[in-house]
């Protein structure tokens, strides 16, 4: 009853379950299970499955659309679980939807599933007008790093690709959450590939695939062949993380108010290295009544009472108490 079937890719989870997807034409039924679907007779569905160690179904889900689709990788680490491959025009999966412009040609995606139900947590595709699918994927703590090759042009993360000629490569991670960190892509004269990739623990990224003649890998690593097509392997390293500058050491400062002589007034006098940035004037409640730059606080508008000044310089901090009688 299928006219046409082929399973494409498998995965398998700390416990032993494994996770597999096939796309199909026609009627797909599965060891004797109850379901039965139904795919047109000319384009293609995709499902996937979870199977328990014993050879259990647990749950499945199918992925449909009005025109061609597949799932070309599934990978599973520490709680996730990811399917990318192609689809044209639209496709609906666990709840989740992927729409392209150009019905004619291919676009790429991933999704991540929960293992427990297969349900949609995120998901993501790219946009072109030509051809463009995933051949590789692969998970780590850092995210999800993906790989396939691209026609004309290719846009993930709003920004646009254009091939030289032929095929072209590109790479992409994601953080776990389905957030764009890279992309970068492999450009030649030639039919260029790249068809796996995978994650070391200290963060950096492996890639394999093929190419002819010459090919520019981000725009900075140049492989040539003398070859009609060349085998190449490249690991870009980790991306450096951060530091963070440690904040600067508390100083409290030490100052003087003295009182002016003609007008109500008072002087904020500090050391002259130290030099003023700004002062604050609250009151009891702690409300900011007043607050300026220069070293002149004026008092003949404050109500009597005890009030709280704030300074900060060059050198740090102070804090004095001011009254008005």
């Amino acid at each position: 009853s299928v006219i046409y079937g082929q399973g494409t890719a498998l995965t398998v989870d700390d416990t032993g379950a494994l996770y597999w997807t096939a796309h199909f034409n026609g009627r797909f039924a599965w060891a004797n299970q109850p379901d039965t679907f139904q795919a047109h007779w000319v384009y293609r569905d995709v499902l996937i499955q979870k199977i328990s160690p014993d050879g259990a179904l647990r749950w499945q889900h199918r992925a449909t659309g009005p025109y061609d689709n597949a799932c070309t990788a599934l990978a599973y680490q520490g709680g996730l679980l990811c399917a990318a491959g192609q689809f044209k025009g639209r496709l609906d999966w666990a709840g989740w939807r992927f729409q392209n412009a150009y019905q004619q040609h291919y676009a790429s995606y991933v999704l991540a599933l929960d293992p427990e139900t297969g349900s949609a947590r995120w998901g993501r595709q790219s946009r072109a007008i030509a051809n463009n699918g995933v051949v590789g994927l692969a998970l780590s703590q850092g995210g999800v790093a993906l790989c396939g090759t691209f026609q004309d042009s290719l846009d993930w993360r709003g920004v646009l690709h254009h091939a030289q000629a032929g095929a072209e490569a590109y790479r992409l991670q994601l953080d776990r959450r389905g957030q764009v960190l890279s992309m970068v892509t492999g450009r030649g004269p030639g039919f260029d590939l790249a068809q796996a990739t995978t994650w070391t623990d200290d963060g950096a990224c492996w890639t394999v695939g093929t190419f002819q003649d010459s090919l520019e890998w981000a725009d900075s690593l140049l492989l040539t062949g003398p070859g009609f097509s060349s085998a190449y392997l490249w690991r870009q390293p980790p991306t450096p993380k951060k530091i963070k500058a440690p904040p600067a050491p508390f100083t409290l400062v030490d100052f003087e108010l003295i009182p002016s002589p003609n007008t109500d007034s008072m002087y904020i006098v500090l050391q002259a290295e130290q030099r003023l940035k700004y002062w604050q004037l609250y009151n009891t409640q702690g409300r900011l009544v007043q607050q300026g730059r220069s070293g002149t606080i004026p008092i003949s508008s404050l109500k009597k009472g005890t009030y709280s000044l704030r300074i900060e310089s060059r050198a740090g901090m102070g804090i004095k108490k001011l009254v008005v009688p």
